[in-house]
C-alpha cells in the first residue's frame, strides 16, 4: 500500500466535512484538494526526473504543505525519507547520504540557515516550500483540479505488492548514528490495519491532531485515521495553552504525544479550564510514563489514555494497552 492510497481511498473523498487544516498557516484543504495538489507536485517531480523507487526527502516543519509533498513523493512511486527539523543539520545530512536521496523538499527558512545545502545539492535537486506555498505555487493554484485530459501514470513502474519500498525511517541512534529502517507496502498496511483494529472509529466525527513531529510516530499514525475519513489538524510544536484550546474548539478525537509533552499539559495553569469530552484516544508512547502522572491525566482528560510499544525497526504497534486496560489496572492496583 502506498502512502497516497490512504488519501485516495479514504471515504473522506466524498465527505466535504473532513479536511486537512493547518492551524499555524491558515490553510485548509479538502481531501479532493489534497489529491489535486499531490498530482500537480508529482508532475513536477516527474519533470525533474524522479523515478519509481528513488528516494525523496522532506525537511520541513509540520504543515499541510509537508503532507502535500509526502503524497506527491508517493504518487510517483518514490520512497519518502522524513527528516526531523529538531535533529541537527549534520545528522540529517548523514541520513540523506545514506539514503542516496535524489531530491529534497526543504523549508525555505531551514535552507537559508544552512548555506551548506548549496554545496551538497544542485538547484534542480531542491524544491523550496513554506506554510503557504510549494515550489512557488500557492495553494489556490495547487488545490485546483488538473487540466482536462491530464494523464498521470503513477504506478506503471512501481514494484508490485510487498516489494515496493514506501519509506525510510531513522532509528533511535542509541548505539551510534541513526540507521534507516525500510518500510515497504506490507509494513505500512500491517501497521495501519493493527491501528484501525485497536483504535476503531469513534462515535463522533474523527479528528486527529498532529503536533509532535510529523516525521515520527505522530505523523505515521495519521495515515490510518485518514483511511477512516478523519480530519487532520496540523500544528508545529506543542504550545500547551494552544493545544488544550484546539482540542475543545475542533473536537479532537485522536492525539499522540510523548509523556514529557503530556507532563507539560498537566502542569499548565489552565489545564482544567477546557472541555476534553471529544477525546477518544489520547495515545502516549516513545518513553515510560509516571504512574502518578498517568492517573492525573486520566482524571483530567478522561478514561481515554492508550499506550503502544514499537520501534522503527519493528513496525510498529507491537503491544497495545487500551483505555479500558488502564482503568482496570488502576482499579486493581496493578499500576
Amino acid at each position: 500500500m502506498r502512502l497516497v492510497d490512504f488519501l485516495d481511498c479514504s471515504p473522506a473523498m466524498t465527505n466535504s466535512d473532513a479536511r486537512f487544516i493547518d492551524l499555524d498557516n491558515d490553510v485548509s484543504l479538502s481531501y479532493q484538494e489534497m489529491v489535486n495538489a499531490s498530482i500537480h507536485l508529482a508532475n513536477l517531480l516527474r519533470k525533474k526526473g524522479v523515478k519509481s523507487q528513488d528516494v525523496v526527502a522532506t525537511y520541513a516543519p509540520n504543515s499541510v504543505a509537508a503532507y502535500c509533498c509526502i503524497f506527491a513523493i508517493s504518487r510517483v512511486g518514490a520512497a519518502w525519507l522524513p527528516l526531523n527539523t529538531r535533529s541537527t543539520f549534520e545528522s540529517n545530512l548523514k541520513l540523506i547520504d545514506k539514503s542516496e536521496a535524489v531530491l529534497l523538499f526543504v523549508d525555505e527558512g531551514i535552507a537559508a540557515a544552512n548555506p551548506k545545502f548549496s554545496d551538497r545539492f544542485s538547484d534542480d535537486q531542491l524544491i523550496f516550500l513554506d506554510g503557504q506555498q510549494i515550489a512557488g505555487l500557492a495553494f489556490s493554484s495547487l488545490s485546483k483540479a488538473p487540466a482536462v485530459g491530464f494523464d498521470f501514470d503513477d504506478q506503471s513502474h512501481t514494484p508490485e505488492g510487498d516489494q515496493a519500498l514506501v519509506s525510510l525511517l531513522a532509528t533511535g541512534g542509541t548505539t551510534g548514528d541513526s540507521k534507516l529502517a525500510e518500510w515497504g507496502s506490507l509494513a505500512w498496511q500491517t501497521f495501519t490495519s493493527i491501528q484501525a483494529e485497536v483504535m476503531p472509529l469513534p462515535d463522533i466525527p474523527a479528528c486527529y491532531l498532529v503536533s509532535a513531529p510529523i516525521t515520527h510516530a505522530a505523523g505515521i499514525a495519521s495515515f490510518a485515521v485518514m483511511l477512516q475519513g478523519a480530519s487532520i489538524l496540523v500544528m508545529d510544536g506543542m504550545v500547551p495553552e494552544t493545544l488544550l484550546s484546539v482540542i475543545e474548539t475542533y473536537k479532537v478525537t485522536h492525539l499522540f504525544l510523548p509523556p514529557t509533552a503530556i507532563y507539560m499539559l498537566l502542569a499548565h495553569e489552565k489545564v482544567k479550564a477546557h472541555d476534553y469530552s471529544s477525546l477518544r484516544y489520547f495515545w502516549y508512547a516513545a518513553a515510560p510514563m509516571s504512574v502518578d502522572k498517568l492517573k492525573e491525566a486520566i482524571a483530567i482528560f478522561g478514561p481515554v489514555m492508550v499506550q503502544t510499544y514499537g520501534q522503527a525497526e519493528a513496525p510498529m504497534i507491537c503491544t497495545f494497552f487500551s483505555a479500558q486496560d488502564h482503568v482496570e489496572a488502576l482499579e486493581k492496583g496493578d499500576a
